[in-house]
């Protein structure tokens, strides 16, 4: 995976969300209270990723589709069903780091707080929840390969995972 993945690319940054129904790597890199939510349909092998930085809309002055849980993964369900998703559709996560945790201020609890909002939109929308690698202390990169649905999470300390 890592030897294509310059050819087939695709970065996912900061607040944003990509579908892809061609072959492709969807790159999210340094999450660390943020959460990666990447959405996969086995039979059409259409995927799509978001790099949530918070749990729900708290301002209307910056339009990010991927920026908040409760919106990135409606936007993103919509964009993969308009690439012509209509089978079984399966969701996996990684991030929500407590990496600012202090006892004295509740940003630490962003990383929680993604989690706990991710999780509840997924129930809701009734997408099974079949991987995830979230929580801890450290800031995490993922690879969403469209093609085979892994997607692989590499921490700042180098160790990667496949989920």
């Amino acid at each position: 995976m890592v030897g294509e993945l310059k050819k087939w690319q695709i970065d996912v940054g900061l607040g944003e969300l990509r579908v892809s129904k061609e072959p492709a790597i969807l790159v999210s890199r340094a999450l660390g209270s943020c959460v990666a939510v990447a959405l996969y349909d086995k039979k059409r092998k259409i995927g799509g990723l978001a790099h949530i930085m918070l749990p729900k809309e708290i301002s209307r002055s910056i339009h990010a589709p991927g920026k908040y849980a409760d919106q990135a993964i409606p936007s993103m369900l919509k964009k993969m069903k308009e690439a012509g998703c209509n089978g079984m559709i399966v969701a996996k996560i990684a991030g929500g780091s407590a990496m600012f945790e202090s006892k004295a201020s509740s940003i630490g609890a962003i990383g929680r707080n993604n989690i706990e909002m991710v999780r509840r939109v997924l129930r809701q929308m009734g997408i099974p929840l079949v991987a995830s690698d979230v929580g801890g202390q450290t800031a995490r990169s993922v690879f969403f390969d469209t093609k085979t649905g892994c997607l692989v999470v590499r921490l700042a300390s180098g160790k990667t995972k496949r989920l």
